[in-house]
Protein backbone atom coordinates (compact mmCIF):
# COMPACT_ATOMS: atom_id res chain seq x y z
CA UNK A 1 0.00 0.00 0.00
CA UNK A 2 1.26 3.46 -0.93
CA UNK A 3 -0.23 6.67 0.49
CA UNK A 4 0.07 10.39 1.04
CA UNK A 5 -1.74 12.88 3.27
CA UNK A 6 -2.24 16.64 3.12
CA UNK A 7 -3.98 19.09 5.46
CA UNK A 8 -5.29 22.64 5.18
CA UNK A 9 -7.04 25.15 7.42
CA UNK A 10 -10.02 26.83 5.71
CA UNK A 11 -11.64 29.95 7.10
CA UNK A 12 -15.21 28.65 6.74
CA UNK A 13 -17.35 26.46 8.98
CA UNK A 14 -17.34 22.67 8.44
CA UNK A 15 -20.84 22.55 6.93
CA UNK A 16 -20.10 25.16 4.26
CA UNK A 17 -16.67 23.70 3.53
CA UNK A 18 -18.05 20.15 3.23
CA UNK A 19 -20.93 21.27 1.00
CA UNK A 20 -18.63 23.26 -1.30
CA UNK A 21 -16.04 20.46 -1.53
CA UNK A 22 -18.60 17.75 -2.35
CA UNK A 23 -20.78 19.71 -4.78
CA UNK A 24 -20.38 18.59 -8.41
CA UNK A 25 -21.15 22.16 -9.52
CA UNK A 26 -18.15 23.60 -7.64
CA UNK A 27 -15.55 20.84 -7.82
CA UNK A 28 -14.12 21.80 -11.22
CA UNK A 29 -13.59 25.31 -9.87
CA UNK A 30 -10.97 24.08 -7.41
CA UNK A 31 -9.68 20.97 -9.20
CA UNK A 32 -8.80 22.49 -12.57
CA UNK A 33 -7.73 19.14 -14.06
CA UNK A 34 -11.37 18.00 -14.01
CA UNK A 35 -12.93 18.76 -17.37
CA UNK A 36 -16.23 16.98 -16.83
CA UNK A 37 -18.08 15.26 -14.01
CA UNK A 38 -21.38 13.44 -14.28
CA UNK A 39 -23.43 11.68 -11.66
CA UNK A 40 -24.40 8.17 -12.75
CA UNK A 41 -26.84 7.21 -9.98
CA UNK A 42 -30.09 8.94 -8.97
CA UNK A 43 -30.75 10.62 -5.65
CA UNK A 44 -28.67 12.73 -3.31
CA UNK A 45 -24.97 12.17 -2.69
CA UNK A 46 -24.53 9.15 -0.40
CA UNK A 47 -22.43 6.03 0.02
CA UNK A 48 -22.89 4.05 -3.19
CA UNK A 49 -23.26 7.11 -5.44
CA UNK A 50 -21.37 6.60 -8.71
CA UNK A 51 -19.99 9.34 -10.91
CA UNK A 52 -17.75 9.59 -13.95
CA UNK A 53 -14.91 12.07 -13.67
CA UNK A 54 -12.92 13.13 -16.73
CA UNK A 55 -9.53 14.72 -16.09
CA UNK A 56 -6.87 16.27 -18.24
CA UNK A 57 -3.68 14.31 -17.64
CA UNK A 58 -0.89 15.82 -19.68
CA UNK A 59 -2.19 16.25 -23.21
CA UNK A 60 -4.87 13.57 -22.85
CA UNK A 61 -8.15 13.11 -21.02
CA UNK A 62 -8.84 10.10 -18.81
CA UNK A 63 -12.25 9.12 -17.42
CA UNK A 64 -12.80 7.07 -14.27
CA UNK A 65 -15.94 5.78 -12.58
CA UNK A 66 -15.73 6.71 -8.92
CA UNK A 67 -17.83 5.32 -6.08
CA UNK A 68 -18.61 7.34 -2.98
CA UNK A 69 -17.84 5.01 -0.08
CA UNK A 70 -18.81 7.36 2.77
CA UNK A 71 -20.66 10.67 2.83
CA UNK A 72 -21.37 11.82 6.39
CA UNK A 73 -22.14 15.55 6.38
CA UNK A 74 -20.22 17.54 7.56
CA UNK A 75 -17.34 15.32 8.73
CA UNK A 76 -16.31 12.65 6.18
CA UNK A 77 -16.37 12.14 2.42
CA UNK A 78 -14.61 9.13 0.89
CA UNK A 79 -14.46 7.69 -2.59
CA UNK A 80 -12.64 4.98 -4.50
CA UNK A 81 -11.85 4.06 -8.10
CA UNK A 82 -10.22 1.13 -9.87
CA UNK A 83 -7.28 1.73 -12.18
CA UNK A 84 -4.74 -0.67 -13.73
CA UNK A 85 -5.55 -3.47 -11.28
CA UNK A 86 -5.32 -1.19 -8.27
CA UNK A 87 -7.88 0.56 -6.11
CA UNK A 88 -7.32 4.25 -5.30
CA UNK A 89 -8.96 5.66 -2.17
CA UNK A 90 -9.47 9.29 -1.18
CA UNK A 91 -10.74 10.16 2.31
CA UNK A 92 -11.51 13.75 3.31
CA UNK A 93 -12.25 14.70 6.91
CA UNK A 94 -13.65 18.07 8.00
CA UNK A 95 -13.13 19.07 11.63
CA UNK A 96 -13.90 22.35 13.40
CA UNK A 97 -10.77 24.35 14.20
CA UNK A 98 -11.10 27.80 15.71
CA UNK A 99 -13.56 29.73 13.55
CA UNK A 100 -12.93 27.49 10.53
CA UNK A 101 -12.30 23.94 9.41
CA UNK A 102 -9.30 21.64 9.31
CA UNK A 103 -9.57 19.54 6.14
CA UNK A 104 -7.41 16.45 5.90
CA UNK A 105 -7.03 14.36 2.77
CA UNK A 106 -5.58 10.87 2.92
CA UNK A 107 -5.01 9.12 -0.41
CA UNK A 108 -3.83 5.57 -0.84
CA UNK A 109 -3.46 2.96 -3.53
CA UNK A 110 -3.76 -0.76 -2.96
CA UNK A 111 -2.83 -3.42 -5.45
CA UNK A 112 -2.69 -7.17 -5.27
CA UNK A 113 -0.46 -9.54 -7.19
CA UNK A 114 1.48 -7.78 -9.95
CA UNK A 115 -0.59 -4.63 -9.43
CA UNK A 116 1.39 -4.07 -6.21
CA UNK A 117 4.26 -3.04 -8.49
CA UNK A 118 2.10 -0.41 -10.19
CA UNK A 119 0.67 1.10 -6.98
CA UNK A 120 3.64 3.41 -6.19
CA UNK A 121 3.64 4.80 -9.75
CA UNK A 122 -0.11 5.38 -9.62
CA UNK A 123 0.28 7.15 -6.28
CA UNK A 124 2.98 9.40 -7.77
CA UNK A 125 0.55 10.41 -10.53
CA UNK A 126 -2.19 11.02 -7.95
CA UNK A 127 0.11 13.20 -5.83
CA UNK A 128 1.11 15.19 -8.93
CA UNK A 129 -2.57 15.70 -9.87
CA UNK A 130 -3.97 16.27 -6.37
CA UNK A 131 -1.10 17.25 -4.07
CA UNK A 132 -2.18 20.89 -4.05
CA UNK A 133 -5.90 20.11 -4.03
CA UNK A 134 -6.64 21.42 -0.54
CA UNK A 135 -4.71 24.65 -1.15
CA UNK A 136 -6.88 25.12 -4.26
CA UNK A 137 -10.02 24.36 -2.24
CA UNK A 138 -8.99 26.96 0.35
CA UNK A 139 -8.38 29.61 -2.30
CA UNK A 140 -11.67 28.90 -4.11
CA UNK A 141 -13.94 28.85 -1.06
CA UNK A 142 -12.30 31.74 0.76
CA UNK A 143 -12.28 33.97 -2.33
CA UNK A 144 -15.81 33.04 -3.34
CA UNK A 145 -14.60 31.77 -6.73
CA UNK A 146 -17.58 30.61 -8.74
CA UNK A 147 -17.68 27.15 -10.24
CA UNK A 148 -16.42 26.73 -13.80
CA UNK A 149 -18.69 25.42 -16.53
Amino acid sequence: MASFSISEYIDRNPQDTFDFATNFDTVSGWIPQITRIEKLTPGPMAAGTLFRETRKMGSREHASVIEVTEHTRPTVHSASARCMGCVAFYRYTFQPEGQGTRVDLHAEVKGSGLAKLIAPMLLTAMRKQDGDQLASLKKAIESGTPAKG
